[in-house]
Formats: C-alpha cells, sequence, structure tokens
C-alpha cells in the first residue's frame, strides 16, 4: 500500500506506541522467511521501513513509547492534546506531558508538538 501510494499517511490513535518495535521487527520477520512461499512480491523497503516513514502513532499514558525511541522514529510520535475517552486523574492531566517526556529533551518538541503541526500542516510559531 505505501510502495504504491508513498504519501500516504496513517494515524493510529489511541492506540499507545509501545508495542511499535516489536510489531515492526515482526513485519520484517515475515517478509524475509515467507515471503516465498507466501508468493509476496519483492519491495522496494521493509515493511518496518514503511511503517516508521508513513505510520504516526499517538499515545499518552505509554512510559515504554519514551523509553523506545530509538526503535520507533520519533518524528512520527504524536502527543494528544486532548481525550475524550480517557478520564484525566485530575486537572489539566490530559494536557499534561507524560512526565517521562522530559527525560527526551532532543525530541520532546517534535513529539509535543512539532510532528502534529506537519503532519496537519499547521504553522508553528517560534
Amino acid at each position: 500500500m505505501f510502495e504504491r501510494n508513498p504519501e500516504l499517511k496513517l494515524v493510529c490513535v489511541e492506540a499507545d506506541a509501545g508495542w511499535a518495535p516489536h510489531f515492526a521487527y515482526r513485519m520484517d520477520h515475515g517478509y524475509k522467511r515467507h515471503r516465498f512461499w507466501m508468493k509476496v512480491p519483492d519491495m522496494a523497503k521493509l515493511p518496518s521501513e514503511y511503517f516508521h516513514q508513513n505510520v504516526y502513532l499517538t499515545f499518552q499514558d505509554d512510559w515504554v513509547a519514551f523509553r523506545m525511541t530509538d526503535m520507533i522514529n520519533p518524528r512520527r510520535l504524536l502527543w494528544p492534546t486532548t481525550s475524550r475517552t480517557a478520564t484525566p486523574p485530575g486537572p489539566g492531566a490530559a494536557t499534561a506531558p507524560h512526565p517521562d517526556a522530559a527525560s527526551q529533551r532532543p525530541g520532546e518538541a517534535w513529539i509535543l508538538r512539532d510532528n502534529t503541526a506537519e503532519l496537519y500542516g499547521i504553522p508553528v510559531a517560534m
């Protein structure tokens, strides 16, 4: 799908992101090991490369995602500013970054603001 439509973007909302590194690994494993008997045509890139390039993931209460940013494309992680389904534990909790966000200073602005702005074409005032 992404090979034929490289500009296509998929946003996975309210499913967190800590699962993504293992999922990407399993896609590559399946492709490398089983593509011949499953008659899957050769692809220009590994499935994980398409995933890391085209799939955006929102997450909120997922400390694993922050700890695995070296295994996920941090430019595809999005911080939700509101959540209709989650019940925040206190005032402002739905918009407050996860405590682990502070440990990711170089990519924090990407995750908290810039990635969403770039995806949706929203100008960001500096």
